[in-house]
C-alpha cells in the first residue's frame, strides 16, 4: 500500500470489541449482542446496517484477536505517516436496545436483500449522542485516533423522510456525535447512496446532507467514479471536498475487467472542473487481487498531471510485470487492452461467468447484479491466450506470467461455456436428443478442466480460503462456524432464500469441482430425463424457487432439487 502511494488507509478491523464495551456499558448481554453482530465474512454488511446475526454469533476470541491485529495494522500505518480511517456510529444497533431504551426512537427498518430489517436509532434522539460519543471515545482509548471517521447511515437503506430539514439534522446529528469525542472529527462518507437510489436523493435531499456541515468537516469518496461518477450531478458534492475513486469490483467475482480508459481520463476531467474540489484518487474494491492492472493504472495516475498515453503504459506495464519485452505478449495485452480491460457498458464488474450460475434455460444474469452479456469479442480473448503461451519458454518462471495465463485461461473458457449453454437450450427446445447429450458433455468437460487447470494456482484453491479462515478459530465449534462462513459468502451469500445468492461467487478449484459442477451435473440430467419421458422441465422449481410445501427440506440442496425432480414427474403423469 505505501509503495503505491496510499496514505489515507479505512481501519476498520477491531471495531466489533469496541461495540462490545459500549453496549455491554449501555446494560445489553451476550445474548443481545449475540443477535446483533454477524459471521466473520458478513461484517462489512452488518457495519452498514443492512443485515444483523447472519451466520452468528460473533465470539468473543475474534472480536479479541481483530482488536490487537487493528494495533498492529494502525502501528504499522502511522510508521509509514498513512492517515488511518476509523469509523463511528450511524445509528445501527441491536434490537434488543429497544427493550432496554423502550422511549428511544428506533425504526425497524425495511428488509435487505431477503434479510430482515435492521434498526435505526433516529440521529435526533438523545441516546445517539450518548452512543456515538461514547463509541469515539473508547475507540481513542484503545487506538488512538488521526481524527477521520467513516460512518454511512443510508447504504442501500432509504431514510425514514426525504424532507431535506429532517436530512440536514440527521447529517449535523451525525458529526455532533463525532465532534463531541473529537473536536477535530471529519467525516468521511460514501456516495454509494446517491448511485443506488438517485430517485430518493433528489438535489434538495443530497443537498440537505451536504449542506448539513462545513466544507472542512466532511471528505466525500465518489465510490464509483470510472463509471458512475456523482461529483458531476452534485455540482460537485455541494462544495465538498471528494476523492474520485475506482470500485472495480462487486463481490469479488471472477473474471477479466477493468475500464482502463475510463479510469485513465475520469480524475482529470475532474481536476479540470472549477466546481469540483477533487482532492485524490482511491480505490474502493469488495474484494482484492482481481485484475492487478486496474490498480497499477490509477496508482500511477496518483502522480501524473494529465492521462497517460495508454497503448504505450500498457506496453509498458506488460514488460514491468514479466521483465522481458516481447513482442507476443505485447500483442497479447494490446488485445486484452481493448477487449476485457475496456468495458463501456455501465456494468457492475466482470461478466457474470455460466459456469458459477445457477443453471437455467435463461441466464441473462449470475446473482442478483452480474450480467452474462459480453461486451468484448471473446475472439480476443482466446487470441490474446494463444500469443501468451507462445512466450512460455522465455516466461515459464514468472509467476506473474503464470497468474495471468491462468487468468486469460479462465475467462476463455468461462466465455465458451456463454456457447455451450445456448446450444444446450437449443437442443432441448428442439428435442433433440443426441444433440443435448452431445452439448451437455461439452459443458461438463469443459467445467472439469476448469476445475483442473485452477488446481495448478495456490492463488484459485478453495482449500486454502477455509484453512485461512479456519486458523483463527480456537477450538473446534469456532472452526465449524467461520468455516461455514468461509463457504457460504462464496456460493449461497445468505440463506438460500437471500437475494444474492452467487453474488460473490469465485472460480476457485473446489468450488467449481464440488459445487458449480454437481448443480450443471443435476441440470443437464434433469434436462435429459424431461426430453426422455416427453414430459415439461419445469425450470423455475430447478432455481431454487419453492415446489411443494410438504416437504422440510432445506431450498438450495441437492436434496431438494431430486424431490423437485420427483414432483415434476408426478405433476407431469396427472396433467
Amino acid at each position: 500500500m505505501a509503495l503505491h502511494g496510499i496514505n489515507l488507509p479505512l481501519a476498520f478491523i477491531g471495531q466489533e470489541y469496541v461495540w462490545n464495551e459500549v453496549y455491554t456499558q449501555l446494560g445489553l448481554n451476550a445474548t443481545d449482542l449475540a443477535a446483533f453482530f454477524t459471521g466473520p465474512a458478513f461484517l462489512p454488511w452488518q457495519r452498514m446496517g443492512n443485515l444483523n446475526a447472519w451466520a452468528g454469533p460473533l465470539p468473543m476470541s475474534w472480536m479479541q484477536q481483530k482488536r490487537d491485529l487493528q494495533l498492529q495494522i494502525l502501528a504499522r500505518m502511522r510508521d509509514f505517516g498513512m492517515t488511518p480511517i476509523l469509523p463511528a456510529f450511524a445509528g445501527h444497533v441491536p434490537p434488543a436496545l429497544t427493550n432496554y431504551y423502550p422511549s428511544a426512537k428506533i425504526t425497524k427498518l425495511n428488509s435487505w436483500a431477503g434479510f430482515d430489517g435492521t434498526y435505526l436509532l433516529d440521529p435526533l434522539d438523545p441516546l445517539f449522542q450518548r452512543i456515538g460519543s461514547a463509541f469515539i471515545t473508547v475507540q481513542q482509548q484503545l487506538y488512538g485516533t488521526q481524527h477521520m471517521y467513516s460512518c454511512d447511515p443510508f447504504n442501500e437503506l432509504t431514510p425514514p423522510s426525504n424532507s431535506p430539514a429532517y436530512l440536514s439534522s440527521v447529517g449535523q446529528a451525525i458529526y455532533k456525535s463525532m465532534a463531541a469525542a473529537d473536536a477535530q472529527a471529519v467525516w468521511v462518507l460514501q456516495g454509494w447512496f446517491l448511485v443506488n437510489d438517485l430517485a430518493f436523493w433528489q438535489p434538495p435531499q443530497a443537498q440537505a446532507l451536504f449542506d448539513s456541515v462545513s466544507n472542512d468537516q466532511m471528505l466525500v469518496l465518489d465510490l464509483f467514479a470510472e463509471v458512475h461518477p456523482v461529483w458531476p450531478i452534485t455540482d460537485g458534492f455541494y462544495g465538498k471536498p471528494f476523492i474520485w475513486c475506482m470500485l472495480h469490483n462487486f463481490g469479488g467475482r471472477s473474471g477479466m475487467y477493468a475500464t482502463l480508459s475510463r479510469v485513465n481520463q475520469g480524475p482529470f476531467t475532474a481536476l479540470a472542473n472549477s466546481t469540483a474540489k477533487i482532492v485524490g484518487t482511491g480505490f474502493t474494491p469488495e474484494a482484492i487481487d482481481t485484475n492487478p492492472v486496474a490498480y497499477d493504472l490509477l496508482s500511477d495516475l496518483a502522480w501524473r498531471t494529465s492521462p497517460v498515453d495508454l497503448d504505450a503504459w500498457v506496453a509498458q506495464y506488460a514488460f514491468r510485470r514479466y521483465g522481458q519485452d516481447i513482442p507476443a505478449v505485447r500483442q497479447a495485452w494490446s488485445l486484452l487492452q481493448y477487449s476485457v480491460f475496456d468495458c463501456q457498458t455501465g456494468q457492475q464488474g466482470t461478466s457474470g461467468s455460466l459456469i458459477a450460475g445457477r443453471p437455467a434455460l435463461v441466464m441473462d444474469r449470475v446473482s442478483c447484479c452480474s450480467v452474462s452479456a459480453l461486451y468484448y469479442d471473446p475472439k480476443s480473448v482466446v487470441s490474446a491466450w494463444q500469443l501468451l503461451l507462445s512466450a512460455n519458454s522465455s516466461l515459464a518462471a514468472s509467476p506473474t506470467y503464470a497468474y495471468d495465463v491462468l487468468a486469460v485461461t479462465r475467462q476463455a473458457l468461462s466465455d465458451t461455456a456463454l456457447v455451450y449453454q445456448a446450444n444446450i437450450v437449443a437442443a432441448y427446445n428442439s428435442k433433440d436428443k443426441a444433440a443435448l447429450a452431445l452439448w451437455s458433455e461439452k459443458f461438463l468437460s469443459l467445467v472439469a478442466d476448469m476445475d483442473a487447470m485452477l488446481a495448478t494456482s495456490p492463488y484459485t484453491l478453495l482449500g486454502s480460503w477455509i484453512a485461512d479462515a479456519k486458523q483463527w478459530a480456537t477450538n473446534d465449534a469456532e472452526a465449524a462456524l467461520y468455516e461455514f462462513n468461509a463457504r457460504n459468502q462464496v456460493t449461497l451469500w445468505g440463506p438460500a432464500t437471500s437475494n444474492l445468492v452467487d453474488y460473490a461467487y469465485k472460480l476457485w478449484q473446489g468450488l467449481v469441482g464440488d459445487f458449480h459442477m454437481l448443480r450443471w451435473q443435476l441440470f443437464v440430467q434433469s434436462l435429459q430425463a424431461a426430453l426422455q419421458a416427453n414430459q415439461p422441465f419445469y425450470d423455475e422449481y430447478f432455481v431454487y424457487k419453492r415446489c411443494d410445501t410438504t416437504t422440510a427440506l432445506p431450498l438450495g440442496t441437492v436434496e431438494y432439487v431430486l424431490f423437485c425432480r420427483s414432483h415434476w414427474n408426478s405433476r407431469a403423469d396427472t396433467a
